[in-house]
């Protein structure tokens, strides 16, 4: 259980306060800073896509699992914090804002999750059975990823609203969706880390 969650169950009065990370000014900037940052770094491939007008020679398997990873993280990180994000709704902001920096630094997937759109808008004409083919394995690929994040959103509605934020199913799924996002991680990062050694 998390801190949050042990202050948010105790009896009596709720001390939102307490349930809140509280971090220096020097914490602060470095987390919003590499949450800037990380948000800049997507910009380079909207920038190539809108320059090219195609999509051809970006992966859509690297697509689909950066979102995959993206998506498993955020999950994990909102269900975790949720406590804290109850806490932010009685506290004032400046006091809440430095227990979500970590949400912060996943706004990257903002500027991620519209690279498949752009991707498919951007798919040349399907004029080989390669090109047929690559498009095909995309749309089950994005399709099947839609479905998974509904569905991992569906279940973490249904338990919440049945047991709480705090209850050990919840926090064991947000866990699962953390070690998920980390496998994504090295899944996606693999073919790279292979070619350089």
């Amino acid at each position: 259980m998390t801190l949050a969650c042990d202050v948010r169950e105790r009896p009596g009065p709720t001390d939102y306060e307490a349930m809140l990370k509280h971090l220096s000014p020097g914490a602060i900037a470095l987390g919003l800073a590499l949450a800037l940052a990380g948000i800049l770094s997507i910009l380079p491939q909207h920038i190539k896509f809108y320059r090219t007008k195609t999509s051809l020679g970006v992966s859509y398997a690297f697509l689909a699992l950066i979102n995959a990873q993206m998506f498993t993280s955020v999950l994990n990180i909102v269900v975790l914090h949720w406590p804290q994000l109850e806490a932010c709704a009685h506290v004032a902001f400046e006091r809440c804002y430095p227990s979500q920096i970590a949400l912060a630094q996943r706004a990257i997937w903002i500027g991620v999750l519209p690279l498949v759109f752009e991707w498919c808008a951007l798919f040349p004409k399907r004029t080989t059975p390669a090109l047929r083919r690559e498009w095909r394995f995309a749309i089950i690929a994005y399709a099947a990823l839609c479905v998974a994040m509904l569905a991992a959103v569906a279940a973490f509605a249904v338990l919440m609203r049945e047991y709480g934020p705090c209850h050990a199913s919840v926090l064991g799924l947000a866990n699962a969706m953390g070690i998920l996002s980390a496998a994504l991680n090295f899944a996606q990062w693999l073919p790279q880390i292979w070619l350089t050694v």
